[in-house]
């Protein structure tokens, strides 16, 4: 930031930095930056060209912002409509995971579901203080978390994936909860049987991200969806990193790093891409520490390198 401004995507920003004659290198958004001089001195302003920061992600394909945007659900039609991902319909393994702050933990309010009447659906809601995760094929069949509202404060980040997979030998084996990338997965208390596959009736319904009627009141970011059943250990490897929309097994994600409109662009190729409708976009900082030094994103001068984690910020 300068003045209040931050440049843009491939923008470029001139600013004057006023510097001692026996200073020749400057370290800006992580880089070594040498200052031009004539034949013999620094001069003591230098015109210096430097575009907004940067953070490759971990695939290393292309650089994105550090500056980081979020969805904002502030009112009961606040919803994202991501389309009818077919990698969840008449499956019988997927993992979802995102990032998400609800301001008051005991509230009605869906986080991410994809329904068609008749119980039929894949739901993550809270209610009461709980949590659920409901997988439904014709029947009633859920997990409740009943300690969520005891083990996530209001208003306070918190990354969540739900990982089914039909062919388990128990409830507990289809359908997982992960919190915070926690190696172990939440104890889940369950209603009816979880089903070995999900339902066909889910084809042409749309996901979403909340729900009009019972909208999550708060923030939502980096909605991920896998046509596979991550283990936890990948769970743990990724849930705070920038990854690549090329990542195998990845077939929807959505950075929600726009900032503005009405639109948040699906990373991978599947085309999966989001209509907000009555959201805001709100600015946080990057939860994300991409090179496991300790220091997330934004408060390290070299997010990428985890030999040098300084936090100068």
């Amino acid at each position: 930031y300068y003045n209040g401004n931050h440049p843009g995507d491939g923008e470029e920003m001139e600013i004057a930095i006023s510097v001692p004659n026996t200073v020749n290198t400057l370290l800006v958004n992580g880089q070594e930056v040498e200052l031009s001089s004539d034949e013999n001195t620094i001069n003591s302003i230098q015109n210096l060209n430097v575009a907004g920061p940067k953070l490759e992600d971990i695939s290393g394909d292309r650089g994105v912002d550090l500056v980081n945007w979020a969805a904002r659900f502030n009112v009961g039609t606040s919803r994202i409509n991501m389309g009818d991902i077919t990698q969840l319909n008449n499956v019988a393994n997927f993992t979802v995971e995102g990032w998400a702050r609800q301001m008051s933990n005991m509230a009605t309010a869906y986080i991410f579901s994809k329904e068609a009447s008749g119980d039929h659906d894949i739901v993550v809601r809270t209610d009461g203080g709980s949590l659920f995760v409901e997988v439904g094929n014709t029947s009633d069949s859920y997990g409740e978390w009943a300690g969520y509202s005891g083990a996530i404060s209001s208003g306070t980040w918190f990354h969540w994936a739900v990982v089914y997979d039909g062919a388990g030998g128990s409830d507990a084996d289809r359908l997982k909860l992960y919190i915070n990338g926690n190696m172990t997965p939440i104890v889940l208390s369950f209603t009816g049987s979880i089903p070995a596959t999900t339902s066909s009736s889910l084809a042409g319904m749309n996901s979403r991200m909340s729900k009009s009627g019972t909208a999550f009141d708060g923030y939502m970011d980096e909605m991920r969806i896998w046509n596979t059943s991550r283990s936890a250990g990948n769970i743990n490897a990724y849930y705070n990193k920038i990854i690549s929309g090329l990542t195998g097994n990845l077939k929807a994600y959505w950075r929600m790093n726009e900032g503005s409109g009405s639109m948040s662009y699906d990373e991978t190729t599947s085309g999966y891409n989001a209509t907000l409708f009555d959201c805001l976009w709100a600015l946080h900082p990057n939860l994300f520490d991409s090179d496991g030094d300790g220091i997330v994103d934004d408060n390290d001068d070299y997010p990428l390198d985890a030999t040098r984690a300084f936090n100068n910020f």
